[in-house]
């Protein structure tokens, strides 16, 4: 990438009693990139969803870790009252050594899995609802999934008792993937 850099807006809406999976496939950084994404997810009450992202920073086959530039994520998450959550990845490697210890560390790709059923304005028009467990309890259940994988993984709640945050680190897009596709 010689100018500029490349952009991506995902804008989805999620109804009352729907589900949406978005898991696109990892994102391959080559060297020089600059990359810039933003997502928004509108969730009505009832409503769930699932949403992945991989990041795999340069091509490994080539050696090429941590060449890329630049790499912004955003993402906000709207609920019936308003803003639930954001979460904002930015990793710029030339300031910010990636593979410090609380960063990546000796780790090379990066994956995050938002299962996101927020419990406000609940619908009684929803099985999603009526199914809906308890954060905590799914938080547990799929910090079991991942406890074994080759990745490092874990589960913590998202705030505004919105849901579950899955976070993987890992030597290969493989074993991040494989940890996520467990939770």
């Amino acid at each position: 990438m010689e100018h500029n850099y490349a952009a991506a807006s995902v804008s989805l809406d999620i109804d009352t009693g729907s589900y949406l999976e978005y898991l696109p496939e990892p994102t391959v950084f080559n060297a020089d990139a600059r990359y810039h994404q933003d997502v928004t997810l509108r969730i009505a009450p009832g409503g769930c969803a699932v949403f992945g992202e991989v990041v795999v920073p340069g091509r490994l086959a080539r050696d090429e870790h941590f060449e890329f530039e630049r790499y912004v994520s955003q993402l906000r998450v709207q609920g019936e009252a308003g803003l639930l959550f954001a979460d904002t990845t930015d990793l710029h490697p030339a300031e910010n050594d990636p593979t410090a210890p609380g960063v990546l560390d000796e780790f090379t790709v990066y994956g995050s899995l938002y299962v996101v059923a927020p419990a406000e304005g609940s619908s009684a028009e929803s099985a999603v609802t009526d199914e809906r467990p308890e954060p905590a309890s799914l938080s547990d259940a799929l910090h079991e999934r991942v406890a074994d994988c080759e990745a490092h993984a874990g589960a913590t709640l998202l705030p505004n008792d919105a849901g579950v945050l899955v976070r993987a680190l890992g030597h290969s897009a493989d074993s991040v993937t494989d940890a996520l596709d467990n939770a």
